[in-house]
């Protein structure tokens, strides 16, 4: 939960620097076409604003809850420059996510994702910065290799060493996943 929460705050903080930044010293457009409001000061705004959270968060976090583990706290603890690095691309994968749901919404031809909360945009709006970021979740990645681990030993009997699925069978794999397709369809495969 600490760690999910550390995220969460990640990304409400770009988009708040980016916010506020943004309205304040905005001049150059960062994607004119999907997102006319965002400038590239809002972007390094929200940046910067992380960046100053995350120092502030793990110099504390040890001092008020020394057994958790966010966001923060894991950057850090691999060093200065993987910290700043792995912020960046988080703050980043932020961006990216807000301008692809930018790009649905122009697609789609519409201003808001939804009606459910008016004056924010809707849904998506509220998440779709989230989600890529969350995605690179290390709790979730580990979740996934063991899957993938299990799937190993199913088909061969022994453990898959990380990154090495070549030893699972996947015609059967895919098989099963096209039948079940089909059956939540209604469909014959």
């Amino acid at each position: 939960t600490h760690f999910l929460m550390s995220v969460l705050v990640l990304v409400w903080t770009a988009d708040i620097g980016a916010y506020f930044v943004g309205k304040a010293f905005g001049r150059h457009k960062l994607a004119p076409v999907l997102s006319p409001g965002k400038s590239r000061e809002g972007a390094l705004g929200g940046w910067i604003l992380v960046l100053l959270l995350g120092g502030v968060w793990s110099s504390v976090e040890p001092l008020l809850s020394p057994a958790s583990s966010s966001i923060y706290r894991l950057l850090w603890d691999k060093g200065p420059a993987y910290f700043v690095l792995g912020l960046s691309a988080l703050v980043a994968c932020s961006v990216l996510g807000d301008l692809f749901e930018s790009l649905m919404k122009r697609r789609a031809g519409v201003k808001d994702s939804s009606a459910l909360l008016p004056g924010h945009g809707g849904v998506l709006d509220r998440i779709d910065a989230l989600v890529p970021v969350e995605a690179l979740d290390p709790e979730e990645t580990d979740a996934l290799d063991e899957q993938f681990r299990e799937v190993g030993r199913e088909r061969t009997g022994r453990l898959v060493a990380r990154g090495e699925v070549a030893d699972v069978e996947v015609r059967p794999l895919r098989r099963r996943a096209l039948e079940e397709g089909a059956r939540i369809q209604g469909v014959s495969p």
